[in-house]
């Protein structure tokens, strides 16, 4: 019986990196100077490695994420890293000469810096950093948060003070708003001008970060922006009729509007799932906090210490004064 097992154990073993490849049936044709694999049923397959399922998104995730901490050129204007100046930049498959990486010419178009950090936060300090077990993609988001804290930042005593800015205009190392085109449909924001969906991504961004971290400054800029939304959230009814204003007009938070005035330059916002998630993860985070602190008072039979020690580990996770839990008072019930 024994040997039957060990029979069938290597008989398995043999036959599972096979059944997990494929053999592709290779073209004339070429994309984008790769060239072109088929499987029957599959369609085209990966350039790289396309006998093997998959293979071709570990290889062009890990191409990005070490392009982004290794390769990124320096603006020669600025003397910054391109993703702190502009949105995009054309690679060397894209110029004539072999050696573009160097002297890339960045695309002149506005920068989505909010945008570009918060979705660094995930992709590259929660999720590639540790797929590949490499801190120094750590390093790389910590360099983003900071330089947008320190560079994008509405000042204190604006009407949304403390927030971050959008966007910026090109080769500029202070974000303001993308002026250039404010007066081409608006599609740069304006001066002073900020969207609120990408405060609460930013937001979101931040609290993650802390969590990684536990630097304070991550969970105050992350206060600061949901206090921010808290204090400016709109009382939108619902209402399901088709041309109801709620649903073509008016959301809890106007998609465009000036930090510093206040004034409302687009009513609509379809994104509004980014800022209840900076609201709801305090909440998450607290109630994993009150579950650890729920089983040490019980252990050590202290039940009455609960509520003074739960209400003092609050202070401790999130750092909140009477002010600032106004944020999640109305959110966190």
């Amino acid at each position: 019986m024994n040997r039957i097992i060990i029979y069938l154990f290597i008989f398995l073993i043999s036959y599972l990196p096979l059944s997990g490849q494929i053999v592709p049936v290779s073209t004339q044709d070429s994309i984008a100077g790769h060239p072109v694999h088929t499987y029957p049923g599959e369609g085209v397959l990966s350039w790289y490695l396309p006998e093997i399922p998959g293979a071709g998104y570990e290889h062009v995730i890990r191409l990005a994420s070490v392009f982004m901490k290794d390769d990124v050129p320096i603006e020669p204007t600025t003397g910054e890293k391109l993703y702190f100046v502009t949105c995009c930049f054309q690679g060397p498959h894209m110029q004539e000469s072999p050696n573009a990486l160097g002297g890339i010419p960045p695309e002149d178009w506005m920068h989505n810096p909010a945008c570009v950090f918060a979705g660094s936060v995930h992709s590259l300090a929660l999720g590639y950093r540790v797929y590949s077990g490499d801190n120094d993609y750590l390093y790389l988001v910590w360099e983003m948060l900071d330089y947008q804290l320190q560079n994008g930042t509405t000042p204190a005593g604006w009407i949304w003070e403390r927030v971050p800015y959008a966007s910026a205009d090109p080769f500029e190392r202070i974000y303001s708003g993308a002026t250039r085109w404010e007066h081409d449909g608006i599609r740069g924001d304006g001066l002073h001008r900020i969207e609120s969906d990408k405060v609460g991504e930013l937001g979101y961004g931040y609290l993650l970060f802390y969590e990684i971290t536990g630097e304070e400054k991550y969970l105050n800029a992350a206060i600061d922006c949901a206090d921010a939304l808290a204090e400016h959230v709109r009382d939108v009814l619902n209402d399901d009729s088709p041309f109801a204003e709620t649903r073509t007009n008016k959301s809890p938070w106007p998609f465009r509007l000036n930090a510093r005035t206040g004034v409302i330059i687009d009513e609509y916002c379809s994104n509004v799932v980014e800022p209840v998630k900076l609201f709801d993860e305090p909440g998450q985070v607290d109630i994993r906090f009150s579950h650890s602190v729920r089983k040490a008072v019980y252990a050590t039979h202290v039940e009455s210490d609960i509520e003074e020690i739960q209400a003092e580990g609050k202070g401790i996770t999130f750092g909140l004064n009477q002010h600032q839990l106004k944020t999640f008072r109305l959110w966190l019930k």
